[in-house]
């Protein structure tokens, strides 16, 4: 072997467009086994997701296919398509994969550019070993340097094949064995190469998804499609939240095995078997418990639909019959933005929305339509942040859009207070909002005072003047002191904020 394994979790902890593709090439795996009535070969694949290349698909221990996951615009060096055949000869792969998110023609010279490269590889190994000091620094090209040998050096590259292929320590004598081995494999490599072409080894997959949004959805109908298969008396009860659910699920299942990997004892060893896969995709997750993570799946397919029907219902302030056919409005960009959001990010924003944990209760069409498609559309400042809130910032002061339908304001205060000082409350509420906007409620003096939330009037106020020397103003910008925030209701934030 030449080609040293990767970690996958650099790319895995910030971004999960390639673990989505995973998982749905996965799932077709598994429901194509199905289809063909062959459910029980199930036990005999496993996912390989860190080490060979992006992810991988292994059949009693033999690697069937290898994947390469491209996201947005890239470009291909000629290092990276060496890498990508040898590492498909070396693991003895049957085929090769590249999943791209854009249509893009590849060239087919992968084997052509490999066949060169390995001529230039040989061509350095006809080098000897030598130390820096053994040689004159104008001499140093003319041979292969150990100090040269390094963790950064480019993959692909004789140094890095070395490093890779050589014993420890790294020495002469283990480099001259390594160079030895290495030359050999290359010859091998060369010969199964004169006899194939680039179709005969990969290919771009054909199934093109250009957002994470796209192979989720992709992958929930794959789900769907298998439950309909293996447990047709849940397809009557079977709906777009359970299904989105077991995705995500199954996708947390597969991101921690990853992680897990990451050790010492498991580095670049994560194999998944696809019937540990299969049981948490059958699992019925809505029957064992209607869990507070359905109730946000629930809230959040509430909002698209009520989003779906915005063009079309009736004083929608919109001219057009459909989203596509205008220029993307602020609504539009605020829910593209909320469903490109991982599902853990999307449990914060929705938790931040509702000022508590759902608990059965969660906010009817009417009121997503009056608070978030309505103001959403009207007010061009409200924007999803980094913190996960809707927020505006206006005149000093910051502005929280929420789904707060509380009839009086004493509602709030308990609601606020039983949430506020759980271990995974929203801390942030204090600090970083000043206004929050709600369907009712109309409070000027909305205080928290480190233990809990009251509401006070002009007189308590003017009683805390006289007692501090801080005006309220500074109150406010002081954490260690009461927090005072206004409340408005949408009619009222609508005026305020309106073309600010």
């Amino acid at each position: 072997m030449l080609i040293p394994p990767f970690s996958a979790i650099p790319s895995w902890e910030g971004f999960e467009y390639q673990g989505y593709c995973a998982l749905y090439f996965a799932l077709k795996q598994i429901y194509d086994l199905i289809q063909k009535n062959k459910a029980e070969n199930i036990n005999n694949f496993k996912l390989g997701l860190e080490g060979e290349d992006d992810f991988s698909i292994i059949q009693n221990d033999e690697y069937l296919s290898l994947h390469q996951v491209k996201y947005g615009s890239f470009s291909l060096k000629n290092k990276d398509k060496l890498c990508f055949i040898l590492s498909i000869l070396q693991y003895k792969a049957k085929y090769g994969y590249f999943h791209i998110s854009k249509p893009k023609t590849l060239s087919l010279d992968f084997i052509a550019t490999t066949q060169n490269l390995i001529d230039e590889l040989l061509e350095e190994l006809k080098k000897e070993i030598k130390a820096k000091n053994e040689i004159p620094k104008n001499d140093y090209d003319k041979y292969l340097l150990i100090e040269d040998i390094t963790a950064d050096t480019t993959k692909g590259s004789v140094y890095s094949i070395l490093k890779f292929v050589s014993k420890q320590p790294i020495d002469k004598t283990h480099l001259l064995e390594a160079k030895t081995a290495i030359v050999k494999e290359l010859l091998c490599y060369k010969k199964d190469l004169s006899t194939k072409g680039d179709k005969d080894l990969w290919t771009v997959n054909e199934e093109i998804f250009e957002t994470t949004r796209d192979v989720k959805s992709a992958s929930h109908k794959l789900i769907e499609n298998i439950l309909e298969i293996q447990y047709q008396d849940r397809k009557m009860y079977l709906d777009n939240c359970e299904v989105k659910l077991i995705c995500d699920q199954v996708f947390l299942f597969i991101k921690e095995n990853v992680q897990d990997s990451n050790t010492k004892e498991r580095k670049n060893n994560c194999k998944i078997n696809f019937k540990d896969i299969y049981d948490k995709v059958v699992f019925d997750y809505k029957t064992d418990s209607y869990t507070v993570d359905f109730q946000y799946y629930k809230l959040l397919e509430r909002i698209e639909e009520v989003f779906n029907k915005y063009p079309t219902r009736t004083n929608n302030n919109c001219d057009f019959d459909k989203c596509e056919e205008c220029e993307k409005c602020n609504l539009y960009e605020q829910i593209e933005k909320i469903f490109q959001l991982t599902s853990e990010e999307q449990k914060d924003f929705l938790y931040k929305l509702l000022l508590k944990t759902p608990n059965h209760d969660l906010p009817n069409e009417p009121l997503i339509n009056r608070l978030i498609i309505t103001l959403l559309r009207k007010i061009d400042g409200l924007k999803l942040e980094a913190s996960k809130a809707i927020l505006m910032q206006s005149e000093g002061k910051f502005f929280r859009l929420t789904l707060d339908s509380s009839g009086e304001s004493y509602e709030l205060c308990e609601q606020l207070n039983q949430e506020i000082h759980k271990p995974d409350g929203d801390k942030l509420l204090m600090y970083e909002t000043d206004v929050l906007i709600t369907d009712q409620l109309n409070e000027e003096t909305f205080s928290h005072d480190g233990n809990k939330f009251n509401i006070i009037g002009e007189k308590e106020l003017k009683d805390i003047a006289l007692i501090s020397s801080d005006t309220i103003e500074k109150k406010k910008m002081n954490i260690s002191k009461p927090k005072i925030m206004r409340l408005i209701n949408r009619t009222e934030a609508e005026k305020e904020l309106n073309n600010k």
